[in-house]
């Protein structure tokens, strides 16, 4: 086979080949780096940080051995995992996370757990309502129980602020069975629809202004405790 050009630097006619079929994946390895500086230009650090981990909470759909089971102690439930539940569902669609939602339903026995993501994932439609699952009576952070089928608290057993749903009550007085998930699910799915807004992962300090507008929310009955309060800054580790 014969060289063009010097010893060191000739090349085949082969050797043109080979480059020319390489161009197009060194060109897209080029571009993408490029593509992502011209995103930096457009976003925040802050925003980019929270792109990412986004991308990386969708990569796969939730489980409940994902979610902390907050059924027994209401002092385990952190908000993190419910955000990144949610956002991995609305990744797959209505149909796909309605799918994976009924699938958690049938292995879960208490309705706590999905009760949350119900309350994430759907809102009433224009002529129904819904109502907060039947776990018993809701013992409140502020002290007060729901012993009438009005509740303060539109999302109870949660208050979403900004996008962060915090749990608000502390736990159940109850006398018989609580209802179960799957039966909590077909009631949200019959009066209910897939709710439009999105949401995403958020930063400590987005938490943290949230739990402020939370404990300044004129819905308690009667100001929180210290041990409240802290029940509340602990769903943010």
């Amino acid at each position: 086979m014969t060289k063009e050009g010097s010893a060191f630097g000739g090349i085949t006619n082969a050797d043109r080949d080979i480059a020319a079929m390489r161009v197009p994946s060194y060109s897209a390895w080029l571009l993408r780096p490029l593509a992502f500086v011209a995103l930096a230009t457009l976003l925040p650090m802050a925003d980019l940080a929270v792109l990412s981990a986004d991308a990386a909470d969708i990569a796969s759909a939730p489980s409940l051995a994902d979610l902390p089971d907050f059924d027994v102690n209401t002092e385990t439930y952190r908000i993190d995992p419910f955000i990144r539940a949610a956002v991995a569902m609305q990744s797959l669609g209505p149909s796909a996370a309605l799918n994976e939602l009924r699938a958690m339903a049938h292995t879960e026995s208490n309705a706590a757990r999905i009760s949350v993501l119900c309350r994430m994932l759907f809102t009433p439609k224009a002529d129904s309502t819904l109502r907060p699952p039947f776990l018993g009576a809701p013992v409140f952070l502020d002290g007060t129980i729901r012993l009438t089928s009005t509740t303060t608290w539109p999302l109870e057993p949660i208050e979403i602020v900004d996008g962060v749903p915090f749990l608000i009550v502390k736990g159940y007085e109850l006398a018989g069975l609580p209802e179960n998930a799957e039966a909590y699910l077909r009631h949200c799915e019959e009066n209910g629809e897939w709710s439009s807004v999105r949401y995403s992962k958020k930063t400590e300090k987005q938490k943290s202004d949230a739990l402020e507008k939370l404990l300044a929310s004129p819905l308690w009955k009667a100001p929180l405790g210290s041990s409240e309060r802290a029940f509340l800054r602990d769903q943010l580790q």
